[in-house]
């Protein structure tokens, strides 16, 4: 997997006695647009890898969250607030600092009639 790939999910959990393991890629900040008079929302937390990680430790309280291991490329835009949520979910997310570049994020457009455009900026 290449250092462009911001979210690695490695999830480690156990359902009974059955081990359940999920691996994903994706990017962790999203900018999204709307037809106008709606604002654009920016630097939001985004991707599969986020929502996976997300739906996991939804079934994973404390202190089974830190079961949840997942890890996110944080380029030197990476937002003070994405860090605080990301920490309150109390996972074993590891935040691989790459100050040398930004942070890889979706651009998702939305139109009329919910037409979507997307792609990803690095």
């Amino acid at each position: 997997m290449s250092r462009s790939s911001s979210v690695l999910l490695a999830c480690s959990l156990s359902v009974g006695d059955l081990p359940l393991s999920t691996y994903t890629a994706d990017r962790p900040i999203d900018d999204i647009e709307f037809p106008p008079p709606k604002e654009p929302v920016k630097d939001i937390l985004g991707g599969a890898g986020s929502w996976s990680a997300l739906g996991a430790r939804l079934f994973s309280p404390p202190p089974k969250s830190k079961s949840v291991g997942w890890v996110v490329d944080a380029g030197l835009d990476f937002p003070v607030e994405l860090r605080q949520i990301i920490q309150s979910w109390e996972t074993s997310c590891v935040l691989r600092e790459t100050p040398e570049r930004k942070t890889t994020r979706g651009h998702n457009t939305y139109g009329e009639n919910e037409e979507r455009g997307k792609c990803t900026v690095t």
